[in-house]
């Protein structure tokens, strides 16, 4: 290593030393998940409604948030004026906190992570996050898409940092053991994640080693339906085929850059190249490209009335695939394209179980009682509403033409907006 490099280095890291101490900017948070505990460091907040872009960070591998490259993500995000919110996964103990202990009995399940970042991104809803972006680590960047590609009330962007591209293999061995009829059982003194002689509930064993653990990111990235960051570092000895396989990714959504010399947890100044980066993304798609969940027609409403603007409310369903192709082709075209800027108030309600938003009189009501007062029962409808929540046009009902259907669409909202 020459001197500049040795010195470039070593002021960096004097530098990160002061941030890394820095969750006394923090603010913890816990919040009640299912009989779980969940918590969290939030920078800034000091109990204040959150205004804009949060970004919502994973840990990896039972890793937790006080993990050296959380901490230093969340103080170079605050340095760029960025508020983060980086969370605990459960791994099923109440309120944790630490490395998951090796020697604990492994009870958890590799999916949980779904259902506990969807808890932690309706809180940040409900505190005034507008848009939010999802950044995992490691395996946690594996379940940041398993949630964008499953959750309800999914984030608006994800982000990437090194996840894992080979499928985890179960041991022959260790299956033979496995009674499928009994997964309570538990397996003892096996080589579990990356603990040695662990003990380890079948049923938890199957969630990350089995045919359904999906941990190979490279065919979940085909189907994701947000713009997407991944982020690969030249001298990751854990995914060193990452950058190699992201050639096989062809949705337009997925953006992927490599940083020089970074390893797997882009230690030291790497940390900020991420972060640059992270903010360069975000900078080339501005908020307006979001598309945001409904959270408050009530809200909503006010804004409305106020700026005699439409609202145009996408109604859809995770598993709609012309719900993608109306995003991809037509909605983030036009959004990039400023066509629907200062012109209507988009958002979107989910179809699917467990999403709800409070509507325009302030009562909670799940999408698809929503939807049903304006008959929709098919995905993708597009409503125009006024801000009383009266039809302004007659809805917009399938993609039967995504050639014209941008032409359709401004149509609509031409008529719409005259009627306001």
């Amino acid at each position: 290593m020459d001197v500049t490099t040795w010195l470039r280095l070593a002021v960096c890291s004097a530098i990160l030393a002061m941030f890394i101490a820095a969750p006394a900017h923090a603010d913890k948070v816990t919040i009640a998940s299912g009989a779980n505990t969940l918590n969290g460091d939030i920078v800034p907040f000091g109990g204040q409604q959150l205004n804009g872009r949060v970004v919502l960070i994973v840990h990896g591998t039972l890793g937790h948030k006080d993990m050296e490259l959380v901490e230093a993500l969340q103080s170079v995000f605050m340095e760029s004026g960025q508020a983060s919110l980086a969370i605990n996964l459960s791994l099923n103990i109440d309120d944790r906190e630490g490395f998951y202990p090796c020697d604990a009995l492994h009870n958890h399940q590799l999916d949980d992570a779904v259902d506990e970042i969807e808890t932690w991104i309706r809180w940040l809803t409900e505190h005034g996050a507008m848009h939010i972006v999802l950044l995992g680590h490691s395996r946690g960047a594996n379940q940041v898409v398993k949630h964008v590609l499953q959750g309800v009330r999914s984030a608006q962007m994800a982000v990437l940092l090194a996840p894992p591209v080979t499928d985890a293999v179960a041991s022959v061995e260790v299956l033979q053991t496995i009674d499928l009829g009994s997964t309570d059982d538990i397996i003892e003194g096996i080589d579990f994640l990356h603990c040695k002689n662990a003990n380890v509930l079948a049923s938890t064993y199957l969630s990350y080693y089995g045919p359904e653990a999906d941990s190979d990111t490279i065919p979940l990235l085909q189907k994701v339906a947000v713009p997407t960051l991944v982020i690969s570092g030249s001298q990751d000895e854990v995914v060193p085929t990452l950058a190699s396989r992201m050639s096989e990714v062809e949705n337009p959504l997925v953006t992927h850059i490599e940083i020089s010399g970074a390893d797997h947890f882009f230690r030291d100044l790497y940390t900020y190249d991420v972060v640059d980066s992270v903010i360069e993304f975000m900078r080339r798609l501005p908020r307006s490209v979001l598309i945001a969940p409904a959270v408050s027609l009530q809200d909503d409403s006010k804004q409305s009335q106020s700026g005699r603007l439409p609202i145009v409310t996408f109604v859809s369903q995770k598993e709609c695939e012309f719900c993608r192709r109306l995003r991809e082709q037509v909605l983030f075209p036009m959004i990039r394209a400023g066509e629907l800027e200062g012109k209507v108030i988009l958002r979107e309600v989910s179809l699917d179980s467990g999403f709800s938003l409070q509507d325009f009189n302030g009562a909670e009501i799940v999408g698809r009682e929503f939807a049903a007062r304006y008959d929709v029962f098919v995905t993708p409808t597009l409503l125009l509403l006024d801000g009383q929540g009266e039809s302004l046009v007659h809805p917009l009902v399938g993609t039967p033409n995504l050639e014209f259907y941008a032409f359709y669409l401004q149509r609509a909202i031409e008529t719409a907006t005259n009627k306001l």
